[in-house]
């Protein structure tokens, strides 16, 4: 990071043009390398300004500064307007009394003034239009009156500095009452459903097998994870792998029903396979690393695409002139290049077709259909185009009912195909599902309130909860009308 920062430094000499070079972090770190967390070392970061070919720097006493603060600064740094409503104040730059800064300065207490009532901030308000004004009317008695303009400014950064932290106060705010009491009432239903329920199958309890017992307390400890970012940002990883690994135990502990299993395993590995290329990561660190791995890729795939570009080209041609069919390319072209949930439906319909008639089996299944389209706990991977397919006005409800329809085709498909009494009982087991994950999900968002990631990974958690709440909730209605 030095000998780039140098490179860039030595650059920016070269062009004998005054430049300010900002540098600053993402992130802090603890000393365990954990970070993302609303610890003192992991959310303070350093910020440099290096002035090139400019003024000199001069040593200054380290403060602390808000991340919204930068904004402000860099703003009167290159002389523009302050963004609206942002909540900045300029820190102590070498360009104190320039009219930059008093300009921002300004227009950061009129927004202040706007959200809030000071007798201070309008005394700042006044002094810094006097200022302004008579430093434009005449610049030249600007070092005549240095001494009194960094008075101000200071003075009025000092003020504003106070506002800020009340108005960040306020705006940060938290009902914890309202929250507790939300946690309890959810719990309080999650505690009186279990109560009136009975998970069962049409060969009783569900929790008769050792091997259901064990994967009934997996789904019971999965939402465990939500406290975590990363598990919960690959939460569908997690769901792969429990039901591809009950299958397999499943097939061993029972050879009569083995066939049944691995044609489910099958069928689990094509489907997620349509939706592999979406993955987050693919690094499985250095030490599965083959010697020279870029090469081997490139020749395995040169290898690979030349094969499948004769084969393709040689049953295009035949089936052509077998048929004379003059969209044959049109044909391939929608089959290879758009997308292929209906393939995944297709192979949905199968499974449901051959799936056991247990709801441990049957809750398995559908949640890994969830994922097989691409659904995950981020928001962009919901597909709203579907959603105005066939309107020629916008119709809020048909276009919020097609996305739900095509967001949970898979779990539908499993549902509607599966008996009656297996229906009955997963519902059952999706509720308590549900219930549990969407009080966890709550206590993960209040704990980790001041994560980094509250905005990116548990806020949008939680929607996608709530929305998987309501969904199960109509579907549990329907089902026992």
């Amino acid at each position: 990071m030095d000998s780039i920062v140098k490179r860039i430094h030595e650059n920016l000499e070269k062009r004998e043009e005054a430049t300010v070079f900002v540098v600053l972090g993402d992130h802090g770190m603890t000393e365990a390398g954990g970070h993302g967390g609303s610890s003192k070392s992991e959310v303070s970061v350093p910020v440099v300004l290096f002035p090139v070919n400019g003024r000199n720097g001069r040593k200054q006493k380290i403060e602390d500064i808000q991340q919204i603060d930068l904004v402000s600064t860099i703003a009167s740094l290159l002389g523009m307007r302050t963004p609206k409503g942002n909540l900045g104040v300029p820190f102590q730059t070498s360009t104190e009394t320039s009219v930059f800064v008093l300009r921002t300065l300004l227009e950061v207490t009129n927004s202040f003034l706007d959200q809030l009532e000071s007798e201070r901030l309008e005394y700042c308000q006044t002094k810094l239009a006097y200022l302004l004004q008579r430093l434009c009317a005449s610049p030249s008695g600007q070092q005549a009156d240095e001494a009194e303009i960094a008075s101000i400014i200071s003075v009025c950064r000092r003020e504003l500095k106070n506002v800020q932290g009340n108005l960040i106060a306020v705006q940060s705010s938290f009902d914890t009452h309202l929250i507790i009491i939300s946690l309890l009432s959810s719990s309080a239903c999650l505690v009186l459903y279990a109560k009136n329920t009975e998970i069962s199958s049409c060969n009783g309890n569900i929790t008769t097998s050792i091997l259901d017992k064990f994967f009934l307390l997996l789904i019971l400890l999965e939402p465990i994870i939500y406290f975590a970012s990363s598990l919960t940002e690959e939460e569908h990883d997690i769901w792969f792998f429990i039901y591809s690994s009950y299958l397999i135990l499943n097939a061993v502990s029972c050879p009569h029903n083995a066939k049944i299993h691995v044609i489910l395993l099958v069928i689990h590995r094509i489907s997620r396979g349509f939706t592999e290329g979406r993955r987050r990561r693919w690094n499985l660190g250095d030490g599965v690393e083959s010697p020279f791995p870029d090469l081997s890729v490139i020749f395995s795939s040169l290898s690979l695409l030349q094969a499948n570009l004769i084969r393709c080209t040689t049953v295009a041609f035949l089936a052509y002139r077998r048929t004379s069919y003059p969209k044959i390319f049109l044909l391939s072209w929608i089959l290879f290049v758009t997308r292929n949930e209906f393939v995944l439906l297709c192979l949905a319909l199968v499974a449901a077709g051959i799936l056991e008639k247990s709801p441990l089996t049957l809750f398995l299944s559908a949640q890994a259909s969830f994922y097989y389209i691409g659904n995950s706990n981020s928001l962009s991977t919901i597909d709203i185009s579907v959603g105005y397919a066939g309107l020629a006005s916008y119709q809020p409800f048909i276009v919020a009912v097609q996305i739900a329809l095509n967001a949970y085709s898979g779990p539908l498909i499993q549902l509607l195909l599966a008996s009656p009494k297996a229906v009955d009982g997963v519902s059952d087991l999706v509720m308590a599902s549900r219930l549990l994950s969407i009080i966890v999900t709550m206590i993960s968002l209040f704990v980790q309130r001041y994560h980094l990631f509250v905005w990116t990974v548990f806020a949008p958690k939680f929607v996608i909860e709530a929305g998987h709440m309501i969904f199960v909730t109509i579907l549990s209605l329907l089902v026992r009308v």
